[in-house]
């Protein structure tokens, strides 16, 4: 018996999970940093990438339940640290975003792991995407492998952990939330917020991140997911 019997469908994180967005958001802010510093230089001197990291996570908390684009909240949150400056220009703030944008969009691609992975496993799971981001699968280049993709910002900006966006992907997977595992990087959003839904959890852990909260599947790379499943 494998450790995820009885499992017919499986659920991805995406951010972090199936693509390095961490990576790609520090690198396209810190091409922000440079476009203002060609503009402004002393708004650009008064942030710095780990700022405008707080800075869009501030502007979401403020806006959540108000607005549900997620790109609206970090063209917004380019605005914001122009006021936070001294340099309060809108549309300047606008102009920042569309250089993040083009950077993202740019480096979109998933980790190499990924398509192999989910190539192995879609002629016997129903595959899907479920994520608090707006990266969806045919900007990854996997859009024929997956079958459903379910995104806070489409349900009022409902997001994980909330057993309820859960319960919205185990509507679309079309089968009970004790047949899919959900993999994910984040113990609090995917690995906790699976196990109360009813999903049997798996942690993806890229970089060893030692943590006495482990779940109770932990893998290193996609490539360890195949086996587990029956």
């Amino acid at each position: 018996m494998t450790a995820l019997s009885g499992v017919t469908a499986v659920s991805f994180d995406v951010d972090d999970t199936l693509w390095d967005f961490d990576g790609m958001a520090r690198g396209a802010l810190r091409a922000v940093l440079e476009e203002l510093s060609r503009l402004d230089p002393e708004a650009a001197r008064a942030l710095d990438v780990d700022r405008m990291v707080a800075i869009r996570n501030e502007t979401h908390d403020r806006l959540r339940g108000r607005v549900d684009d997620l790109n609206a909240v970090r063209e917004e949150s380019m605005k914001q640290a122009l006021r936070e400056a001294g340099r309060p220009d809108d549309d300047l703030g606008s102009r920042l975003a569309q250089v993040y944008f083009r950077h993202r969009d740019a480096a979109r691609r998933p980790f190499p792991d990924v398509r192999p992975a989910l190539e192995r496993m879609a002629p016997r799971y129903r595959l899907g995407l479920l994520s608090n981001g707006n990266t969806g699968a045919d900007a990854l280049g996997i859009g024929g492998l997956v079958s459903f993709e379910v995104f806070s910002q489409d349900h009022g900006g409902m997001e994980k952990p909330d057993p309820r966006i859960f319960e919205i992907a185990a509507e679309r997977a079309g089968c009970p939330a004790r047949q899919i595992a959900h993999v994910g990087d984040s113990l609090a959003n995917d690995v906790a917020g699976a196990a109360n839904a009813g999903f049997r959890p798996v942690w993806l852990n890229r970089n060893g991140t030692p943590n006495d909260a482990r779940a109770e599947l932990e893998i290193a790379s996609l490539e360890e997911l195949a086996p587990l499943l029956p």
